[in-house]
């Protein structure tokens, strides 16, 4: 019983260690997260009539969405106006407000997709930033492509609201990674419990023979 009680600590200390090693894992699971969404983040100039190209590495395949973000600014609805984004009350928009890009993905001079501002009024919100989308395509696993985009129609007070290209993965295309992180963190979780129990028993047990 004594050999036994003086391993506790031993085996406390081992389920500890567990831990740091399937948490640690499940972290460097979760890091390649962002690597695999932000492709493309470019600070672009929407100056109506220009065009540019930009090339970039596929390394997990999957479903990619072509986005535009901009800066909020407190004229939230003028800014929808300008972004060509279904308004609450269109009469607020003007001729000027007019918004028309377009863009194409070619792999290696192919043109495997395309889109454009007008085949979706949609956009998605943060608390500091709004996404004009611009549709989607999908990709293989490390595969390089390159985006031409053109500004056929712009306002040009966008400019001054940090105008971003944005190519990132679906969040569905790393689901099972996401799912195995989730186990291995509540494994985690377990061990630690564990860990924390059996370090309880045995002060415990120094407690008692103390008296």
């Amino acid at each position: 019983m004594k050999k036994n009680f003086k391993k506790l600590p031993w085996i406390g200390a081992i389920f500890m260690f567990i831990t740091v090693i399937i948490f640690g894992y499940a972290v460097i699971i979760t890091s390649h997260f962002d690597s695999y969404q932000a492709l493309v983040d470019e600070r672009i100039d929407l100056i109506s009539d220009t065009s540019f190209n930009q090339e970039f590495i596929v390394e997990k395949g999957g479903r990619y969405f072509v986005d535009l973000n901009f800066k909020k600014t407190e004229n939230f609805s003028n800014l929808k106006c300008q972004l060509d984004i279904s308004n609450d009350d269109p009469n607020l928009c003007v001729e000027e407000d007019a918004f028309e890009v377009t863009w194409t993905i070619t792999d290696e001079g192919m043109e495997i997709a395309n889109g454009s501002s007008l085949k979706t009024r949609s956009a998605n919100y943060s608390s500091e930033n709004i996404g004009r989308e611009l549709g989607w395509f999908d990709a293989t696993d490390n595969s390089k492509y390159t985006i031409s985009f053109y500004v056929k129609q712009a306002s040009a007070d966008l400019n001054n609201l940090d105008p971003r290209l944005s190519i990132e993965i679906s969040p569905t295309a790393y689901k099972d990674e996401i799912v195995f992180a989730m186990l291995l963190t509540q494994l985690a979780i377990f061990t630690f419990c564990a860990g924390i129990l059996i370090f309880v028993i045995w002060s415990g047990i120094l407690l008692l023979n103390k008296k």
